[in-house]
């Protein structure tokens, strides 16, 4: 049977995929497009003209970005902070907004918008992210506003300190308190207008003040060229050129009113995304149509419905291969260090056993020639008594050589050989030191042989790990569709199934999301979430998908938390549940009046399916019913309320599932799937 939830998207709206491009991290002063070598900025683009990736927003558009989220934005709060794995100067602001859950993505110097992609973060934060969550986390946004007109956004909190978010070359993200000293920034550094570190005063990099105006325009066209309008107004060099376009001319006054006319246009809410045609690769966005593109056969220029929404598909079309390269450079520099400690150990090894070698010859050497060793020290020791070093090597017939410093000589033995020997140690002592000597660097070969094995371990580890994290970026990047801010799932015949996480939740599902023909589910207990089976045809769905919806609707109750075996749920349709109250009561929120008769799924068993369904792009993890996972994903596992943490739980299921040759994200996306302590009932892989 055909999934009835392919393709289902909030409003209907069709899905959307996204080429695997990779996207170019370089920057471009002011953050916008650039001519080629010699083009003047007044020659409007023919027909096959150039078009360079663009690189970062620019002041228009932070200022049409704000203009269409600054009322989401505000009285948001923030829930969390995180860094975007193998991207460390992306941060994702997880918001708790009039519109639930909001994920926001700012990187220094680059952007700042709303991501509908799945982002992988570190399972362990690090010390900056912790940093940051400990003065933001939990206030609320009261305002966010544009500094002048330039790429500087201010985010104001209930608790009194602010996050300055620089969108300007070499900007950083930085957190200051009421008394305007810096708490934390992304990055500490001494500039030569002003210091960004802890306890510092806080001052804004150089910036435009205002918008620019026509009377302004028109001044720095006359005193200048049109590259006046980038460096005195700050005018973007994309919009410049645009107006240029527009005008057909070069009338000042003209190209004046079509830069006004632009940023005026910018506020329009429409956002546009532009391609070029033969690779589908995105080389640009505007919050304005770019019409000097939108005229080339090469580009194709897509309007989109929102602003944020070109933003988004922009900066994440590629965003896997990006991160993967990334992760490549940390196992490059890691599994370089190792390699250089194996060849040391490797010529560690090499000179520990040459020179056992060569003390064990020696040695040999001595006792085979002992006799004429000590006949040939005795005359030294005679000549060095009477007459002195000197003369010991014209009148001792075998000494080559003396050295009267460190006390020793050479002894020509037969065969033309000849071995350095002290001249007042017992030769019998010095043969018995070669020996221990040469038995201490034979055993240091062999503890070293034993370390280069534990070397060569740790490397091959470490590729495999390099690999298997760049393998889970892969999967895990990926567009998020809008019910997985709910618990959810699909039953084994297609339907959708939201289930909330709160009672804020609950709420926004029944006003939101429940529709007519819907069916409305409850756990039996008091603390569970409300549930609906989205269901688009008249007819009640079948029994075996009402019940993979009781079992989501059981699962994520307060049932799992007190350890039950099973709960019952009952089921309604959408029509018999009200917020109405009878007269003179009162409904918390999350709560909801039920009219009529109740149906129930008696004796629901806790227990989910786990497992990894594999998409367009990227993959992500599943729960549900059994029956409903092997319908589109493969099972991983079956677990049961228990005693140990989601933690193991979620890291031995992906242990074991890569063990068996199972590609899957990282184990802290199925974390957050896993109702409470659990355990593994069994493994299904």
């Amino acid at each position: 049977m055909p999934s009835r939830w392919a393709g289902y998207r909030k409003n209907d709206a069709s899905p959307m995929t996204v080429p695997t491009i990779p996207f170019i991290s370089s920057m471009v002063p002011w953050g916008v497009i650039t001519t080629r070598l010699g083009e003047t900025m007044n020659s409007a683009p023919d027909e096959n003209s150039y078009q360079p990736v663009k690189k970062t927003m620019t002041s228009v558009d932070i200022m049409a970005w704000l203009d269409e989220n600054q009322g989401i934005l505000k009285t948001s709060r923030i829930n969390n902070v995180y860094r975007a794995q193998s991207l460390p100067n992306t941060f994702i602001f997880k918001l708790h907004t009039r519109k639930g859950t909001k994920h926001l993505v700012i990187e220094p110097a680059f952007r700042i918008h709303f991501t509908e992609y799945k982002i992988p973060t570190p399972t362990a934060p690090d010390g900056l992210t912790m940093a940051i969550r400990r003065h933001v986390r939990g206030a609320i946004i009261k305002d966010v506003v544009q500094i002048g007109f330039d790429r500087i956004v201010s985010i104001s909190l209930s608790n009194e300190k602010k996050i300055l978010v620089e969108l300007l070359p070499r900007g950083v993200i930085s957190v200051i308190g009421d008394n305007k000293k810096i708490l934390v920034a992304s990055e500490y550094r001494e500039m030569r207008d002003r210091v960004i570190r802890p306890g510092a005063e806080y001052q804004l990099p150089p910036h435009f003040s205002e918008k620019p105006t026509k009377e302004k325009c028109l001044q720095a066209l006359v005193t200048g060229s049109q590259r006046n309008l980038v460096r005195q107004l700050g005018i973007p060099t994309d919009v410049v050129k645009e107006a240029l376009w527009r005008s057909k001319s070069e009338e000042p006054s003209a190209i004046c009113e079509n830069i006004i006319e632009i940023i005026e246009e910018s506020l329009t809410g429409y956002g546009y995304l532009a391609s070029e045609y033969k690779s589908g690769v995105p080389v640009y966005f505007s919050p304005f149509e770019p019409r000097h593109l939108s005229s080339q056969t090469t580009f194709r220029v897509e309007k989109t419905g929102s602003f944020n929404d070109a933003v988004d598909r922009f900066f994440s079309h590629g965003l896997v291969k990006r991160m993967a390269e990334e992760s490549l450079k940390e196992e490059t520099a890691a599994s370089v260090k190792l390699q250089r400690l194996l060849e040391r150990e490797y010529k560690l090894i090499e000179d520990y056993e040459r020179g056992s070698k060569e003390l064990y010859e020696k040695a040999a050497l001595i006792m085979t020639f002992r006799h004429i060793i000590e006949e040939a020290l005795e005359c030294v020791n005679e000549v060095k008594k009477k007459i002195g070093w000197n003369e010991v090597v014209t009148r001792c017939e075998r000494v080559e050589r003396a050295d009267p410093k460190n006390g020793k000589v050479l002894i020509r033995v037969d065969n033309g050989k000849a071995v350095e020997v002290a001249v007042n140690v017992p030769v019998k002592e010095q043969i018995e030191k070669l020996f221990e000597n040469a038995k201490k660097l034979k055993k240091k070969a062999i503890a070293a042989k034993k370390h280069l094995v534990l070397l060569e371990e740790k490397l091959r580890k470490e590729r495999e790990r390099a690999e298997k994290t760049r393998v889970m970026i892969i999967k895990s990047v990926r567009r998020r569709e809008w019910y997985e801010n709910y618990w959810w799932t699909i039953t084994r015949n297609g339907y959708l199934v939201i289930a909330g996480k709160d009672a804020f939740q609950n709420e926004v599902l029944v006003r939101r999301h429940l529709e007519e023909h819907d069916i409305f589910l409850h756990a039996d207990i008091h603390g569970a979430p409300a549930t609906i089976l989205k269901n688009r045809h008249n007819d009640i769905p079948p029994g075996d998908d009402i019940v993979d919806a009781a079992i989501l609707a059981a699962s994520y109750s307060r049932a799992w938390k007190e350890g039950l075996l099973a709960v019952d749920v009952f089921w309604v349709r959408s029509d018999q549940v009200s917020k109405s109250p009878p007269s003179g009561q009162y409904l918390s929120k999350g709560s909801f009046m039920i009219y009529g008769k109740k149906n129930y799924v008696k004796n629901v068993k806790l227990e989910l399916a786990v497992g990894v369904q594999e998409l367009d792009e990227g993959a992500r993890y599943i729960v549900g019913s059994l029956e409903a996972l092997k319908a589109r994903a493969i099972a991983l596992a079956i677990i049961s309320p228990g005693g140990d943490t989601r933690e193991k739980v979620a890291r031995r299921i992906v242990e074991r599932a890569w063990s068996r040759n199972v590609k899957t994200p990282p184990p802290n996306e199925l974390l957050s799937l896993i109702p409470g302590s659990s355990r593994l009932v069994k493994f299904l892989i």
